[in-house]
């Protein structure tokens, strides 16, 4: 996920007004001795010193009840809506989408999306 997260950023940067990007971080393993709260000044100092400018959350929930929600085996996971909010296309470091980049998959993909949904708005 350090190595992802900004990969989000640079997306959200490249489509400032087309792309609405939002991160959740899942570190909270449902300890009583760690609660969601300790991973904050972390999870801040990170994504601070990537700029990243967009909602994040920290969840509250314990990771493994989030995985099994969402429907993901492991992290990063990377999930694509279009613009009606519908889920396009989700992205897990294992299986069928092992090894995906946002150069290779994740960008194009959005390019696609935009140029589906009218002309792209790039800065």
């Amino acid at each position: 996920c350090l190595k992802e997260h900004p990969n989000l950023v640079k997306l959200q940067q490249r489509f400032p007004t087309a792309v609405h990007a939002i991160g959740a971080n899942v570190d909270f393993d449902g300890r009583r001795t760690r609660p969601p709260e300790s991973y904050e000044p972390r999870v801040r100092q990170f994504l601070d010193s990537v700029d990243a400018r967009f909602v994040n959350f920290i969840v509250q929930t314990p990771s493994n009840e989030v995985y099994e929600a969402v429907g993901i085996g492991s992290i990063p996971t990377v999930l694509v809506f279009n613009s009606q909010g519908e889920l396009v296309r989700q992205f897990v470091d294992v299986g069928e989408t092992a090894g995906f980049t946002y150069q290779a998959d994740i960008i194009p993909l959005v390019e696609q999306l935009l140029k589906d949904s009218g002309p792209p708005q790039t800065s």
